[in-house]
């Protein structure tokens, strides 16, 4: 809870990597969900509405004021 959750998965990556040569012959650890995707495009997502909505928002105000430059 509160952790980043990019490093969470990456440390368990780790984690497994560390683990897989101590298994038994024939045993393997297989990961069946991984949210990496799901949240690099998710912070993809938000950064290019953040960067939309910047650019929305300055061309309203321009566009009110009728000068870059309040006076």
């Amino acid at each position: 809870m509160g952790e980043n959750t990019l490093n969470v998965i990456d440390q368990v990556k780790a984690k497994i990597a560390e683990i897989q040569p101590s298994l038994p012959e024939g045993m393997r650890i297989v990961p069946f969900y991984n949210q990496t995707d799901l949240v690099k495009k998710a912070v993809n997502t938000l950064t290019r509405v953040l960067i939309e909505e910047f650019i929305l928002v300055s061309i309203i105000v321009v566009a009110f004021l009728g000068n870059v430059r309040s006076n």
